[in-house]
């Protein structure tokens, strides 16, 4: 499954169309300077750092046999934390997201995890399809840079 994620990923980024609210939050550098090792290495890293319900709670979505969607789930504070998430452009208002969010909180909740926490910048075109799913916002965060 890591390999589809890197495979994916890269096609986002060969298309200069990711976007993820983990980068868009805490301006994660610029991803489109990123490359396919980057990505092998991220990848590398989520798995052998995600616990085996975290594991199960994350997604590859697919659209006609094609990736189309990632969800990956983590830890962060003892609490599951929606790591990152991307929708392939072509897929995007299609109900991908929501689908794999709603798939990780049925796998967490069949684990027994009663809660997720999610990051994103104010505004973020995504903030509604969480608060409709009943994410509740619990503080805002500014991020602030002297050039």
């Amino acid at each position: 499954m890591n390999e589809l994620i890197v495979e994916f990923l890269e096609y986002l980024l060969k298309t200069k169309k990711y976007s993820s609210h983990t980068a868009d939050a805490y301006g994660a550098g610029d991803i489109a300077r990123q490359k396919r090792g980057d990505f092998e290495e991220d990848a590398r890293d989520y798995f052998e750092r995600a616990d085996e319900t975290c594991r199960n709670a994350s997604t590859l979505a697919l659209v006609d046999g094609k990736p189309a969607g990632v969800c990956l789930i983590t830890r962060w504070e003892g609490l599951p934390l929606l790591f990152d998430i991307a929708v392939a452009p072509e897929a995007r208002h299609g109900g991908v997201a929501r689908a794999m969010v709603t798939r990780a909180l049925d796998a967490l909740n069949r684990a027994g995890e009663t809660q997720m926490r999610l990051f994103l910048e104010c505004g973020n075109p995504a903030e509604s399809l969480y608060h409709s799913m009943g994410f509740i916002a619990c503080e805002a965060t500014t991020s602030m840079y002297l050039e």
